[in-house]
């Protein structure tokens, strides 16, 4: 019990993991979400082609058309839905890891209880669309956002371009809400240098892209 206590995650961990997979194929694609099995079952190149007339970057298609191919036996849908819960547990991992673990205890217990039966939460993460993966990618970039505006250094710079790529990949909006947080945490701390550069090299990353 002590154990646990320290590390709650392995608790809330297979509780999340059983609410979202528990019969993913309740209910028929909606919308979005049928467009979106459309639109991966094409061929890589007109998956990108598809995706620079759409919201969409094209990472989320790519990701989920490669994780089709694996032979899980699973219904198209189902196992579609089945990637945005993997994207979904990975997000409580790094929300523990970086950003819970450094509350008191009971502060950490109730942040993961409330964050693995969140409705809402439990709603998308359920779904054949970008929401886990945005989920993911913003709880690991807003820590590096914070560390890089702590402490400058070599390996939480990279990380923090990486990651801002990474946003911008996935979807525009929270991209770009990423990336004027960045901005706004270094700008604030008179950091222009860094801000510039920081901005520069996640341009020259989503270079190809923009062409």
């Amino acid at each position: 019990m002590e154990w646990l206590r320290k590390h709650p995650i392995a608790a809330f961990l297979p509780l999340q993991a059983l609410l979202c997979f528990w019969n993913l194929g309740l209910l028929s694609p909606w919308g979005d979400e049928a467009i979106t099995l459309q639109v991966v079952r094409l061929p890589v190149r007109q998956i990108l082609r598809v995706a620079s007339e759409d919201v969409h970057p094209p990472i989320y298609y790519l990701l989920v058309n490669a994780w089709q191919r694996l032979p899980l036996g699973l219904d198209w849908a189902v196992q579609a839905r089945a990637l945005s819960v993997v994207f979904a547990l990975a997000a409580t991992v790094a929300a523990d890891r970086l950003w819970a673990r450094r509350l008191p205890e009971r502060g950490r217990i109730w942040f993961l209880a409330l964050w693995t039966v969140s409705p809402c939460l439990l709603l998308y993460a359920r779904m054949c669309r970008s929401y886990s993966l945005q989920l993911l990618v913003a709880t690991i970039t807003a820590a590096y956002i914070l560390r890089f505006a702590d402490k400058w250094s070599w390996k939480s710079g990279a990380g923090l371009v990486a990651w801002l790529t990474a946003g911008l990949y996935t979807h525009y909006v929270p991209g770009l809400t990423l990336l004027a947080a960045a901005n706004l945490a270094l700008l604030r701390k008179r950091r222009w240098r860094d801000a510039i550069g920081i901005d520069a090299l996640v341009a020259l990353a989503y270079l190809p892209w923009m062409g």
